[in-house]
């Protein structure tokens, strides 16, 4: 039985669960968007309230270092990228903006994995 089986009346799952997507969407982006403006708030209260000039940023890059996190983060990231954050701080990075990671192979674990787990899924119903 699926979800929109279980919320409206016949005919008319494919309407609920088209609805319930973009909820789950819109809500996402606007948590998204948020997120990041308070992220981006958070930065600028550190670097005012730091006591010697670049000492945030030198936190930042030393936190992003020790945990071996890209300076730079693909789009839909909930954290702006260390390199925008080291240029709003105003410490000009001693490196040049690197590229993104590649999604790809995030991508290709989903894509292989979900099918995977319906046809499992499946095989235990039938058992």
């Amino acid at each position: 039985m699926s979800i929109g089986i279980a919320l409206s009346p016949k005919g008319q799952q494919l309407s609920w669960m088209l609805w319930l997507l973009v909820a789950f969407v819109g809500v996402r982006a606007l948590l998204l968007r948020v997120s990041v403006s308070k992220e981006q708030d958070a930065d600028r209260v550190a670097v005012e309230g730091e006591l010697n000039e670049g000492d945030y940023a030198r936190a930042l890059l030393a936190m992003h270092e020790a945990g071996l996190m890209p300076a730079t983060l693909t789009k839909g990231s909930n954290h702006p990228s260390l390199y925008d954050r080291l240029t709003s701080a105003g410490a000009l990075p001693d490196f040049p903006r690197p590229r993104p990671p590649s999604r790809a192979a995030a991508f290709w674990a989903g894509f292989v994995s979900v099918p995977l787990m319906l046809a499992l899924a499946a095989g235990l119903e039938t058992s």
